[in-house]
């Protein structure tokens, strides 16, 4: 069998993933901002976690370190809007 396959999830990954954030696919450059602004359209809160180099070892470390653009895990989570408006408004 080869290579187990490369997850480029950032060291802080646990840390994300307990404060709600959901770990969606790593990117750089323009496919990066336009999945990122899709995301946010669709009413998602959107964290970008830079992929550092020194966190990785072995062919991972070696494509992040090629990549000329920075490469970021990209996080969601649900938009937490205020509610506080239902509580005053009888009508909702």
């Amino acid at each position: 069998m080869g290579e187990p396959a490369c997850t480029l999830k950032p060291r802080g990954d646990e840390r994300l993933r307990l404060e709600g954030w959901t770990y969606r696919f790593t990117a750089s450059g323009a496919r990066l901002k336009e999945m990122a602004e899709a995301y946010e359209e669709a009413g998602f809160e959107v964290h970008l976690e830079p992929i550092r180099a020194e966190d990785l070892e072995g062919p991972c470390r070696q494509c992040v370190e090629a990549e000329a653009d920075t490469i970021y895990a990209v996080y969601t989570r649900p938009k937490r809007e205020s509610r506080l408006g239902e509580l005053s408004d009888p009508a909702s």
